[in-house]
């Protein structure tokens, strides 16, 4: 079992603890990002071999609560600290995901051409992002920025840590 965190709406956690598992809703997506959501939902079914389902959003470092996240001001979110099997994780690189969100290749060098569903795939591919010269690493210390989606998580595995309420 591995460590990972995943920020949820406060009604999202209640919803959990009530089924007795956190899984993925498309009523917590966020808006504007159905096409890249729906890719995600596909390389969660070929490369977990689960059921095709919305994501639950990981990271595998404890995030910044300071940051700004995407919602509205005064919304109430819950940290959670989650143990998982690493096989039960897809992981990404989190910068590199936004060439998905924004509908755009990610091309190996300039002007490479490439299908742009394939290139997005390497996303998932870290030794290629940690060699490639061409693509970035915003990190100061070099690292990737590591994301990983999951299908469902049991209560069990899940430790409510900090519920906060966003400020911008």
């Amino acid at each position: 079992m591995k460590t990972y965190w995943t920020i949820q709406h406060i009604d999202a956690w209640e919803q959990a603890k009530m089924k007795g598992v956190l899984a993925g809703d498309s009523a917590w997506a966020y808006k504007g990002f159905e096409e890249a959501y729906q890719w995600m939902m596909d390389q969660m079914t070929k490369r977990l071999e689960c059921p095709r389902c919305y994501p639950i959003w990981l990271w595998t470092k404890r995030p910044d609560l300071r940051r700004r996240w995407y919602a509205e001001k005064g919304t109430t979110f819950i940290l959670l600290e989650v143990s998982l099997a690493e096989s039960k994780v897809l992981l990404s690189e989190y910068y590199h995901w936004y060439r998905v969100l924004n509908n755009s290749p990610l091309e190996l060098y300039d002007g490479e051409l490439v299908d742009k569903e394939v290139s997005w795939e390497r996303i998932f591919n870290l030794e290629i992002i940690k060699t490639s010269q061409f693509l970035f690493i915003t990190n100061k210390d070099k690292s990737l920025y590591l994301q990983g989606v999951t299908p469902a998580i049991p209560i069990d595995n899940i430790k409510p840590i900090k519920t906060f309420v966003t400020r911008f």
